[in-house]
């Protein structure tokens, strides 16, 4: 447990507030995966639940042992933390940031509880305010929750997941106001690969 809090503290400190903190599933492995949204406020703009026609991204590609997916094409990336971390600017030097997190699960932990890693991945949660769980989603068929939250005009929106035996995270932090934001998480989704 004091290595996942470690993580994500290296995490969210690397990212300057822009990253995923993810301690890690460790609630109640009873419960059963939710696929309606929680109660609460959600930002105006939201990424879909699931467009099949998508077009996936195909700029630079970012991987692991668990996971991989490409970056939009039509921006130049900077790549952080080993590749795991990806930034670029607009004109106007809003930035766009992309960050990924797996870590493994506690022996016993559940690798089917969504509602388990949700609670767990936002525990500590830095945003302010705090991310609203939304819909769960299918992503290359493997189903995840969601959540999301605007800070400072920037739209936070999160994928997570259970995969092989890891709490997965895929975090963007993108202008929300910005027309290429939706459709720039959309792209990279669709473009997930699971191991």
């Amino acid at each position: 447990m004091v290595a996942r809090a470690v993580l994500a503290l290296v995490l969210a400190s690397g990212l300057l507030l822009s990253g995923c903190a993810d301690d890690g599933p460790g609630a109640d492995p009873s419960r059963s995966p939710s696929t309606s949204p929680s109660t609460g406020a959600t930002p105006s703009t939201s990424p879909s639940t699931g467009t099949p026609e998508a077009e996936p991204a195909t700029g630079p590609l970012v991987e692991d042992d668990f996971f991989s997916f490409h970056l939009p094409a039509d921006a130049e990336w900077d790549l952080a933390r080993g590749g795991f971390t990806a930034t670029t600017y607009d004109e106007e030097l809003n930035a766009f940031d992309v960050a990924t997190s797996a870590v493994p699960l506690q022996a016993g932990s559940s690798d089917t509880d969504l509602d388990a890693d949700f609670a767990s991945s936002t525990r500590n949660d830095p945003y302010d305010p705090p991310r609203v769980r939304g819909e769960n989603r299918v992503v290359d068929g493997v189903p995840g929750w969601t959540a999301q939250t605007v800070e400072d005009g920037q739209l936070v929106y999160t994928f997570g997941t259970l995969q092989a035996r890891h709490s997965f995270g895929l975090t963007f932090r993108f202008p929300e106001k910005d027309p290429r934001s939706l459709a720039w998480i959309e792209a990279v989704l669709a473009s997930i690969q699971w191991r």
